[in-house]
């Protein structure tokens, strides 16, 4: 975050945090069920490990 505006807010959001809540924001944007999309992705991996 640029340093006045950390300065200004007393917010000093790391890369981490900018990516999520722009991902969620966006997720919300285009009606992307999250929680859904987190379980499939779960399941893939898991399928995936069993291989």
């Amino acid at each position: 975050m640029r340093r006045p505006t950390k300065q200004e807010h007393g917010v000093d959001l790391t890369p981490q945090a900018k990516r999520k809540i722009l991902g969620l924001n966006a997720a919300r944007l285009y009606g992307v069920d999250v929680e859904a999309q987190k379980a499939k992705l779960g399941q893939k991996i898991h399928a995936t490990a069993a291989e």
